[in-house]
């Protein structure tokens, strides 16, 4: 079982405690903003978008936060839902266009199935491309330039990742470790989940954009 939410720690800190590099806009932000201008969605579900949401979706005309780990939904979104209240198999709502930014690895094979059926022109995520090291650390540093040592294990018999983040300097509130686990998934398990789903390479990360064939 995985650990989403890391211990002694919310995920309201975000964007303060963790690497800069997951917080900035990025290529992948690009190919939201392509899926968008594509579709021309007039109501999107961001899934686990954090405290201030996914920004690419911002001039979509309804954006709706899932994210059971955040109190309060960002002010510029319309509204917010529990998983029980989304997708067809749940006689829930649907949308246009479904986000997972950095949150598709923490879901379970049916809450993934979920999403994919809160949707009826396209779902797009970023993932891992490759499977990861059994082992790694690098330094990072947050977007308010502090420093620390991140740490990665990977667990092949259970396809877990733990991800560990050591501050040099603990913030006052905080551990001094972040630990929490994600899981990792081969394309070919998004492929039995998401079937036609189209996997675009980007280095070692990988992005996912799938719409249904109705």
């Amino acid at each position: 079982m995985i650990q989403p939410e890391p211990h002694d720690f919310s995920w309201e800190h975000y964007e303060n405690l963790f690497p800069a590099r997951y917080i900035h806009t990025g290529q992948f932000d690009q190919e939201i903003l392509k899926v968008i201008e594509d579709i021309k969605p007039w109501a999107a579900l961001d899934i686990g978008g954090g405290k201030y949401g996914t920004k690419a979706l911002r001039d979509v005309f309804r954006v709706f936060l899932l994210d059971p780990f955040i109190k309060h939904m960002p002010f510029w979104m319309d509204g917010r839902f529990n998983w029980d209240e989304i997708g067809r198999d749940q006689n829930g709502e649907t949308f246009h266009l479904v986000v997972l930014r950095g949150s598709i690895n923490y879901l379970s094979a049916e809450q993934l199935k979920i999403a994919a059926s809160a949707t009826d022109r396209a779902l797009i995520a970023n993932t891992f491309l490759e499977e990861p090291q059994e082992y790694r650390e690098r330094p990072y540093e947050t977007i308010h330039g502090d420093e620390g040592l991140e740490i990665t294990r990977y667990d092949p018999s259970t396809q877990t990742v733990t991800h560990i983040l050591k501050p040099s300097k603990s913030p006052r509130d905080c551990p001094d470790e972040i630990v929490h686990q994600f899981y990792y998934r081969s394309p070919e398990w998004f492929q039995s989940i998401l079937p036609g789903v189209e996997i675009i390479p980007r280095g070692k990360s990988a992005t996912l954009i799938w719409k249904p064939n109705r």
